[in-house]
């Protein structure tokens, strides 16, 4: 009976773009809200009935703004999102999406999920903890459309990712793809990520990245493992290597500080060292699943918002599995 994970922020920003001018009664946006409900509700519709007859609940996690460990290690991290817009413009942005947050997790704990947010701490790191803790007992499925996840494939065990718009990264309890798990990890920060900001090592694109990773091999298990032998297992004879594994490691000699600027990204971006929080476990462990005074003020909610139909059925979705 595995968990099912949900990156509140990652359905809210796509709901966000994908869904027309919707509004709330007093005029403000509704769109985000409406369309990260109607998604939240597919998928456990979806997994109730088909993947997983039978799940132990539902948690929600949510962006709480930048981390403080990653802007320790870049203070330019994310900085790029905002760096066009005016200060009005932010404003504008950040409330239209803090209240339809607002009425999310309000809908969702009324429905009988529990909702993470907590400040300077990134719905990513929240989720990788939730993972950790009951992928190895119960098994999760994560749903969200962040590529970062694919490292915790065969990682963490009984882990599956599954994107937003249904397609499965891996399947519940599968092996791991090519690039997952570690070797994902490696190939990202080698790549860097342009949408968080983080440069990757100079002259090393995706197909060179690829092939540090296959000379890497599959044994490493750990990032530790992974820099030191990028460090010190240089091989000596390169004219038999493939073409881009050789200029790969052409361009990591080049650059003075390329294996400073791996070893920084892999300490960003790997989420095995998120931070444990038993406020977080107790949370999600504490049954939460309403009673009838809850579902009774959650169906006056969808009402008076206009969802009954395209909501209404959620509560009583999640209602139907305890844990």
């Amino acid at each position: 009976m595995p968990r099912i994970l949900i990156d509140g922020t990652n359905l809210l920003v796509r709901a966000h773009h994908a869904t027309g001018a919707l509004t709330f009664p007093d005029g403000r946006p509704s769109g985000a809200a409406w369309g990260a409900l109607r998604s939240i509700l597919h998928f456990v519709q979806r997994f109730a009935t088909a993947e997983a007859p039978r799940f132990r609940g539902v948690s929600v996690a949510f962006d709480g703004g930048r981390s403080e460990r990653r802007l320790e290690l870049l203070p330019t991290y994310k900085a790029h999102r905002t760096a066009n817009l005016s200060a009005a413009e932010r404003d504008e942005r950040r409330e239209a999406l803090d209240h339809q947050e607002g009425v999310l997790c309000h809908l969702l704990a009324l429905a009988g999920a529990d909702c993470h947010k907590a400040r300077r701490v990134e719905a990513d790191d929240v989720l990788a903890v939730l993972a950790e803790a009951f992928g190895p007992l119960h098994g999760v499925i994560l749903i969200s459309g962040d590529e970062d996840f694919r490292q915790l494939i065969g990682r963490v065990d009984g882990f599956a990712l599954v994107k937003p718009d249904g397609a499965k990264v891996e399947k519940f309890g599968d092996h791991p793809e090519k690039l997952s798990g570690v070797r994902w990890l490696a190939y990202r920060a080698l790549c860097g990520d342009a949408s968080d900001g983080i440069a990757g090592v100079p002259g090393v694109g995706a197909k060179r990245a690829e092939a540090v990773v296959d000379w890497l091999g599959d044994g490493m298990k750990t990032p530790e493992e992974l820099a030191y032998r990028l460090e010190t297992s240089w091989p000596k004879d390169r004219e038999t290597l493939p073409r881009n594994l050789k200029q790969a490691l052409a361009a990591i000699e080049k650059s003075p500080d390329a294996l400073a600027i791996f070893e920084r990204n892999l300490a960003m971006m790997d989420l095995a060292r998120s931070s444990y929080w038993p406020e977080v476990l107790e949370a999600a462990e504490r049954p939460r699943f309403p009673g009838n005074a809850k579902l009774r003020e959650f169906r006056s909610e969808v009402s008076r918002l206009g969802w009954d139909r395209s909501i209404g059925p959620l509560a009583v979705a999640i209602r139907a599995f305890g844990p």
